[in-house]
């Protein structure tokens, strides 16, 4: 398995390939303080994450469940992408911390 240092370049943003759990917590946060329900169901759609499948019925527990799923199943790149895209503005690099 690869350690969450590991990286991969995406465009000009330096993306990690997998999350340790204080980072999905963090990042759950960040997802859940950025964008507001509809358009975190819009994001999931987006990156192919059914929105209703996700566990949880708060959007924060939605937000920290979808950077697990995407941890679990190998999409934190695709996620890391899709976030800087949307929310360019927003230093997601910092949960990282």
């Amino acid at each position: 398995m690869k350690s969450s240092v590991d990286a991969q370049n995406s465009g000009n943003v330096l993306s990690p390939t997998t999350l340790t759990l204080p980072q999905v917590a963090a990042l759950g946060r960040q997802i859940s303080k950025n964008f507001n329900e509809e358009e975190l169901r819009e994001f999931c759609f987006e990156i192919d994450v059914d929105y209703e499948d996700l566990r949880g019925s708060s959007k924060s527990s939605k937000a920290r469940e979808l950077a697990d799923y995407c941890r679990r199943l190998g999409k934190v790149p695709l996620l890391w992408e899709k976030l800087y895209e949307y929310r360019e503005h927003v230093d997601w690099a910092m949960v990282l911390g």
